[in-house]
């Protein structure tokens, strides 16, 4: 609109005049800015706020400083764009008290620093070592869009971005989108604030903090989403204690789909560095704080929550994060009870880089924990002290193979024999010594079949008279543990003389104690049958396990039926 460039469409020539052949063809501007007008009475002078344009960058701090804090200067009461050139500005202190859309480019992403990228964006750089390159002191709304903020000096103090209130009010449903904040002893501090998203932003090299949120005016009051952003540290500017995010008050957090890297090999992770720091203020109580889909990678710790005085924070959601640290990767460790409940850490996948832990709890309640994936973790969840309510929500797995790094209470289906629908049920439980699979369902496998053969024809077990059909009176364990086999025997006269007949369970070359007070009598004209059972303990995996038979004089009586049952009590 006419409004949009200084001094309307008529007198500013954003129409031009159509020069073809050394001819003015004036009637065509005139048409132009007549249809202009047009709108503009329609629609009203400036229906979509004002918009201040910034001349190019000049590259001189003091001149590139004034221009834009002039463009804002400018704005009426109730704000407006203020439009900012391609190009590298070199600013001092900026403040902006209305509301203001501060709009470039684009921004600059690391390792992203060719000419042409540059020269495409839209980059502040603030050189020095204290102090707030943009404070936003609006209590109404604004928006931050389209460029890069850096400080290429190494800061002791200061901020990138300061949001700060005062006088009991401060800035609401404002939004930083696509910017980069980058070189900062805290790149993005919202002071005070409520109802306000990040979104699509990389924060970067900063020294202390990447993003500090609070409300210093009304802790619970805030309420913040972001989303999309990528926090980016390195070994250039960090103190011991660092953090991509410190949240210390302002309602709840939602941190969705955000990466968080230490991005420089060959340095090494400070101790005390955490990605995501939930830390609330003396006092604070509030709920909600919501952490998912999000990679968090190469810091010390993944998600601390921590607390040195007394707060409550309810309703704390981990899900679906990936996240690899040397410490731990989510610890839940405040220096006081009553502070964090109602916990819920679920479908995360957790890397210890073989130094950390998964999970750390100490001094909270109601914490439910599961299905989770655990890999190089020292301990997959470790609890300190004063936990109170902690559950297992159980992993699922269904297969030939138990799920990698399982947890207590993980349950594991074992398709014992798939075609005709016998499957097993296995709990985890790392108290088991060796085989820590347990057993608590499932149908029996059973083998049975006539082998109608005399007894000494079949298989024997080593050099013990004991034999035994493999189709019909055996089946193959795929793991190694311990196992119950009970079975019966069917035995036939093969024209000899009266004797006795036995059946004994057996895994490998292993026979279980054979019941010795019940063998039973069998004569030439008729039949009787055997029964075994036996608990076969250390079983190992592909061991044949089954029933075989016996008898006085095993060539004169054949084995006519068998029926064979097998069951685990634990596995590896």
């Amino acid at each position: 609109m006419a409004s949009a460039y200084p001094g309307g469409l008529d007198n500013f020539f954003t129409a031009h005049q159509d020069n073809i052949d050394e001819i003015i063809h004036a009637s065509t501007v005139n048409d132009l800015a007549d249809a202009v007008n047009k709108i503009e009475s329609a629609l009203g002078t400036n229906p979509l706020g004002s918009i201040l344009y910034v001349a190019p960058p000049t590259g001189v701090a003091a001149t590139d400083t004034a221009a834009i804090q002039a463009a804002h200067d400018s704005l009426p009461t109730a704000g407006g764009i203020v439009q900012l050139a391609r190009g590298h500005y070199a600013i001092n202190a900026l403040t902006f008290s209305k509301p203001i859309q501060l709009i470039g480019h684009g921004k600059v992403t690391p390792p992203d620093g060719s000419l042409a990228a540059v020269a495409a964006a839209t980059t502040l750089q603030f050189d020095h070592t204290t102090g707030v390159a943009i404070t936003m002191t609006t209590t109404s709304t604004f928006l931050l869009r389209d460029f890069d903020l850096v400080n290429t000096t190494t800061p002791t103090a200061g901020a990138g971005i300061l949001v700060q209130g005062s006088a009991g009010v401060y800035a609401r449903s404002f939004q930083f989108i696509n910017i980069s904040v980058r070189g900062f002893f805290t790149n993005v501090h919202v002071q005070d604030g409520q109802g306000w998203l990040m979104q699509r932003c990389y924060l970067g090299d900063w020294v202390q903090e990447g993003l500090w949120i609070e409300n210093t005016i009304l802790a619970d009051a805030g309420d913040m989403g972001i989303e999309g952003t990528y926090f980016a540290w390195g070994p250039n500017n960090q103190v011991a204690a660092n953090h991509g995010i410190t949240w210390k008050s302002s309602g709840g957090l939602r941190l969705i789909n955000s990466k968080f890297n230490w991005y420089s090999s060959g340095h090494t992770v400070p101790a005390n560095s955490i990605a995501v720091q939930i830390a609330p203020s003396a006092g604070i109580g509030t709920s909600s704080i919501i952490i998912s889909g999000c990679s968090i990678e190469n810091f010390a710790y993944g998600i601390a929550l921590t607390a040195s005085s007394a707060a409550t924070v309810g309703e704390v959601v981990i899900s679906g994060c990936e996240l690899l640290s040397d410490t731990a990767c989510v610890a839940i460790v405040p220096g006081l009870t009553g502070v964090f409940s109602e916990i819920n850490i679920t479908g995360n996948t957790f890397n210890g880089k073989t130094t950390g832990a998964g999970i750390q709890l100490e001094n909270c309640d109601n914490v439910k924990y599961g299905p989770n994936a655990f890999t190089n973790c020292t301990s997959n969840v470790q609890n300190l002290s004063g936990i109170t309510n902690a559950a297992v929500v159980p992993g699922y797995a269904i297969g030939a193979s138990p799920p990698s790094n399982p947890t207590d209470g993980d349950i594991w289906v074992f398709p014992a024999d798939d075609t005709n629908g016998v499957y097993w049920t296995f709990m985890y439980d790392s108290a088991e010594t060796t085989y820590k699979w347990r057993f608590i369902g499932g149908p029996p496998l059973c083998v049975q079949g006539s082998p109608n053969a005399v007894i000494n024809t079949l298989t024997q077990i080593g050099a013990t008279g004991n034999y035994y059909q493999a189709a019909t009176m055996t089946a193959t364990v795929a793991r190694s543990g311990d196992y119950v086999v009970t079975g019966d025997v069917r035995f036939a006269s093969n024209g000899g003389a009266a004797g006795w007949i036995t059946a004994v369970a057996f895994a490998g070359t292993t026979l279980a104690l054979i019941d010795y007070l019940s063998p039973m009598t069998i004569t030439s004209v008729t039949a009787a049958s055997a029964h075994a059972s036996g608990r076969l303990t250390g079983v190992a995996a592909s061991a044949v396990v089954g029933v075989a038979a016996n008898g006085s004089v095993p060539g004169t009586y054949k084995v006519a039926n068998a029926n064979v049952y097998i069951l685990p009590i634990r596995v590896i």
